[in-house]
């Protein structure tokens, strides 16, 4: 698909609602699968500029790997990147085989341009290592962006036989409690446990993702 094929799909959906709804979206939202990004995903991430400057929405991208690569194709296309967030960033197979320490640094890179990382691995420890989502969380904290950071929970869930199933509940301990309310019930308890200065995970919960909304 081309930018304006992507375009067009996107301000249908935000001037007429998603998917023959009345429902209108408040985020873009994107993805790419991973590096190097192919001449479609960054058509997509050109046009999803180009839609924000247009409309003021936020972006969002899933950036398992790649999040400094995706913030360059969406500054090149215009986009305001203090209303960008990037997320997934802590899953360790997406760090292309950069050390922890390397990682930290990669990730500062992006918020030196302004704009947000999104942490939402929280309980899940296939994807992250507590020690390490901890470490990195407050390692940027101490860099002085606390403001440039959000903490979210990625729920995926089905119903099998009538009872509620959600991913990664089975092989982890604390992966049965990841519903939507674990954000507040247990994330935030477990960044202040481990380090994460009060004051900090307050913000990443309320102040950060707000001010991505605001214009």
């Amino acid at each position: 698909m081309t930018v304006a094929d992507f375009e067009n799909k996107m301000i249908k959906d935000i001037e007429k609602g998603i998917q023959g709804t009345d429902i209108r979206p408040g985020v873009i939202k994107v993805a790419a699968r991973g590096l190097p990004l192919t001449q479609g995903e960054k058509n997509l991430f050109i046009a999803a500029a180009h839609v924000q400057k247009k409309y003021s929405l936020p972006i969002c991208t899933l950036a398992v790997s790649g999040c400094a690569e995706q913030q360059q194709v969406l500054e090149d296309a215009g986009a305001d990147l203090k209303h960008c967030y990037f997320s997934h960033v802590e899953a360790t197979f997406g760090w292309s085989g950069r050390t922890l320490d390397q990682e930290i640094d990669y990730l500062e890179g992006v918020v030196k341009k302004g704009s947000t990382l999104s942490f939402n691995n929280f309980g899940n420890w296939n994807h992250t290592k507590p020690e390490d989502l901890a470490k990195i969380i407050i390692e940027l904290c101490k860099r002085g962006y606390d403001d440039r950071m959000v903490a979210t929970m990625d729920l995926t869930w089905s119903f099998e036989a009538g009872d509620l199933k959600i991913l990664w509940g089975d092989t982890n301990k604390d992966g049965k409690e990841r519903t939507y309310s674990c954000l507040l019930k247990s994330a935030v308890p477990w960044m202040i446990s481990n380090g994460v200065p009060e004051v900090s995970a307050k913000k990443m919960v309320k102040d950060n993702p707000m001010r991505l909304f605001e214009w």
